[in-house]
């Protein structure tokens, strides 16, 4: 991303709109990256198409 790294979007989203669901995906497997994601509700997911397009069913299920 040119402007902001995804964790700092993640942070601002949550800060514009209170419990916001949402899909990210990045090439990053490890790390502190990784780590200050789960701390942020992210769950690490192998990702193929079949396993996204679950993903997103799922969140499109659970909302009110």
């Amino acid at each position: 991303m040119p402007e902001q790294e995804g964790i700092e979007t993640t942070q601002a989203l949550r800060k514009e709109v209170a419990g916001i669901e949402f899909i990210g995906m990045s090439g990053w497997l490890g790390g502190e990256f990784l780590e200050a994601a789960r701390k942020l509700g992210a769950q690490a997911v192998p990702v193929s198409a079949d396993v996204l397009l679950a993903k997103v069913a799922e969140v499109l299920r659970s909302r009110p």
